[in-house]
């Protein structure tokens, strides 16, 4: 068996593919070990998801800047009013994004509700109005939030502005950078959060599906070890996931039931893992070794031992009464010198 104090992350990943023999050493490894393990998995995971994230979602930003730039009509905002050419609306089928621009200086509480019932058969919707800004992203939520303009131009610490002040300003190269770079940080931070959360959730599931296993084939396994087992199986599902998720991102790729099959992938890794430490269990001849590294005897080994006892607690008294014998025949002899040396 190979020491695993010496093994790094990339060939840990390789063993927990292709060596299920290693499984036995994994569970053997502190638990911290595994931890470690699927940290640094998760990240590197994280990483290219928020990469391909990222470039996406920069895409998106481009594409809508562009239309700003070049479609959106003009305007200006001043002293929190928004005043523009003409009303607006716009859907964009590739994103399923609804826009609607009406910056009257009264709307109805008739013609608000059917813009929001408008922007609801959409997954992303933005309603522009005199004072304020409507959105709503149906995967989040599905009720609408708003914020003023006077808080926007609060954040960008500006009272005025004119779509061409913002193109010349905010829609130049340096800024689009700066725009990637943000994107790219945010991207990560709640990937990394929302795979952590998956995944640990994920372990638990495998641990106690292996711990039942375990139990179940009568192979000596705690829920630590379990634990252990469930992170390596899940290697392969988290690399096959994020190659699904990174090809789908740039394709219309699409497999039904992949959630399924990610977990039926480690409970199978699993269910193998815990089958060969039964096999080696009971191939093992003249001695059982548990995961856990200790010896365990089978019923032939004790009924041996009881033999060897007993026959050594025999031969011990044959060699105590061989002793008393000799020594009671050296007595009598050194009674008859004794009398010889008197006569």
């Amino acid at each position: 068996m190979e020491n695993m104090e010496k093994i790094g992350f990339f060939k840990r990943i390789k063993l927990s593919v292709f060596n299920l023999e290693n499984y036995k050493t994994f569970a053997n490894e502190k638990f911290s070990k595994a931890i470690k393990y699927i940290f640094i998995l998760i990240t590197i995971a994280v990483v290219i998801l928020s990469i391909v994230s990222a470039i996406q979602l920069n895409k998106d930003i481009s594409r809508l800047l562009d239309y700003v730039e070049s479609e959106f009509p003009d305007f200006s905002i001043k002293d929190g009013k928004l005043e523009v050419e003409k009303k607006l609306e716009a859907y964009d089928k590739d994103y399923d994004m609804k826009l609607i621009v009406d910056t009257s200086d009264e709307v109805s509480e008739e013609t608000l509700k059917a813009y929001k019932d408008k922007s609801r058969e959409s997954m992303y919707s933005i309603i522009l109005l005199k004072d304020k800004v409507i959105y709503r992203v149906k995967e989040l939520s599905n009720e609408e939030k708003e914020t003023h303009y006077t808080s926007i131009m609060d954040t960008l610490k500006i009272s005025n502005i004119t779509k061409s002040e913002m193109i010349q300003k905010y829609f130049n190269s340096n800024m689009r950078r700066d725009i990637s770079i943000i994107v790219w940080v945010y991207a990560f931070l709640s990937l990394y959060l929302i795979n952590l959360k998956i995944v640990i959730q994920d372990v638990l599931i495998v641990a106690i599906f292996g711990w039942i296993a375990a139990r179940l084939t009568r192979v000596t396994l705690k829920f630590s070890q379990t634990a252990s087992l469930a992170i390596y199986s899940l290697t392969l599902s988290i690399i096959l996931s994020t190659v699904y998720a990174v090809v789908s991102a740039f394709y219309d790729f699409e497999i039904s039931y992949f959630s399924v099959m990610y977990m039926l992938i480690s409970y199978i890794y699993m269910v193998a893992a815990i089958m060969i430490m039964k096999d080696n269990f009971n191939d093992t001849a003249g001695e059982a070794v548990t995961v856990e590294g200790q010896v365990m005897k089978t019923d032939s080994d004790e009924e041996n031992e009881d033999d060897e006892s007993k026959e050594n607690e025999d031969n011990k008294k044959d060699d105590y009464k061989k002793k008393k014998l000799k020594d009671k025949l050296d007595e009598e002899d050194d009674d008859d010198e004794f009398d010889n040396m008197e006569d």
